[in-house]
């Protein structure tokens, strides 16, 4: 994924035709699904033509500019005494230094290093934008209220060109906080369906469930391993392959162990590349506690995998968006592009899984509902393209 060396701000060559800059809190080697939307779409806007580069913090150990995928990133954003008021500084003095380069900017996330990127674009003519990554109890909103400056934030947010919300219930929460309309954009997150599709050989005498992302409290982990337990008093014909790392790894594994699963749960680690994880299993289970628009889940959906999610957040969107599933006597809900489950209830989420582990027809119909409908609705260039048109004020 690196490729290090000095990184230099792109040039104003007629081979760009706008230079954009993304500013986001956390980057690589942090690899969560904010993270990876901002990642994948400036590389996607960079093979359009469009100059991108990467604003994030700077950490201890690694280089204070270098080129992933393709695209400079900057980590120079640090906070030192009256850690508030620097952090902002810092931001600040990198858009004036490099503001004959910038065209726009959009913020992944509202934070501390939105309200001077604001305020640099009202100042300079720039166009500005923040996408928000998830609400409630993980979001930005519930985030920036635990900051002393979080009032002054809100207000700058609010002199942005405008929001990018990318779920149903992320927009609510933007009109809640007293965004207008007309100032939220609903740009979900792409999945490039190149890289992510249906193929590769499975052992169909043995299903496999596999989870991707991060192993961490609210994930809904611990109750995955306890769903697996009961499925595994009927059958045995089933394993489950978690891919991913966090500080969750020593308690599940306990877990594992006390469960009797050993040989029915397996940790993969983290994968740098995870498209052969979903080609090789049946059913993706994402039984967190909440959610944004889960780009592992968009994934999974686009390889064409039968789907078991659960139903908060912008999950909905992508499982039920016509909101025509069936609540089942066991109490999960039957779509065409997937089963939504109640967070928490391993007897439910045993149940729709149970389901799709011994129906396959079910499966192939869903997982190809799932896939079509991904193709259509959730395609990255497809949101790169939005993206684009918002940044050049087109």
């Amino acid at each position: 994924m690196n490729n290090p060396g000095k990184a230099h701000f792109y040039t104003r060559t007629p081979m760009y035709k706008q230079n954009f800059l993304f500013i986001i809190g956390r980057f690589h080697p942090d690899v969560g699904g904010t993270e990876k939307a901002c990642c994948k779409m400036a590389a996607k806007l960079h093979e359009l033509g469009f100059g991108v580069s990467i604003l994030t913090a700077y950490r201890e150990g690694l280089p204070p500019h270098e080129i992933i995928e393709g695209i400079p990133v900057y980590r120079y954003i640090k906070g030192w005494h009256l850690f508030e008021v620097t952090y902002m500084l810092s931001v600040l003095s990198f858009l004036i230094a490099h503001q004959r380069t910038i065209d726009g900017i959009c913020c992944f996330g509202l934070y501390l290093f939105t309200a001077p990127a604001v305020l640099f674009c009202r100042c300079t003519g720039r166009r500005i934008y923040f996408r928000l990554g998830s609400a409630r109890q993980t979001g930005d909103f519930y985030r920036i209220a635990q900051l002393k400056c979080n009032r002054f934030i809100l207000w700058c947010a609010k002199k942005a060109h405008g929001a990018i919300a990318i779920s149903g219930e992320i927009e609510a929460e933007l009109i809640q906080h007293g965004f207008a309309q007309d100032k939220i954009f609903r740009i979900s997150n792409g999945v490039d369906t190149s890289i992510f599709s249906p193929g590769g050989q499975r052992d169909d005498k043995i299903i496999t469930v596999c989870y991707v992302g991060r192993l961490t409290e609210g994930k809904g982990l611990e109750t995955l391993i306890r769903a697996a337990a009961e499925i595994r008093k009927s059958t045995e014909a089933f394993k489950v392959l978690i891919a991913g790392d966090g500080e969750l790894l020593p308690i599940l594994l306990r877990e594992v162990s006390a469960n009797g699963l050993e040989h029915d749960v397996t940790f993969a680690g983290r994968l740098d590349d995870v498209a052969p994880c979903y080609r090789q299993s049946h059913i993706f289970v994402l039984p967190s506690d909440s959610e944004g628009m889960p780009l592992s889940l968009l994934e999974a959906m686009a390889c064409g995998l039968a789907v078991v999610a659960s139903n908060v957040g912008g999950v909905p969107d992508a499982v039920d968006p016509e909101g025509n599933g069936l609540t089942t006597p066991e109490g999960f809900i039957m779509c065409d592009k997937g089963i939504l489950v109640h967070p928490g209830s391993s007897s439910e989420l045993a149940a729709a899984l149970k389901k799709l582990i011994e129906d396959g027809p079910l499966r192939t119909r869903i997982g190809r509902n799932a896939r079509a409908y991904i193709e259509k609705s959730y395609a990255l260039h497809d949101a790169a393209v939005q993206y684009r048109k918002l940044m050049a004020g087109s």
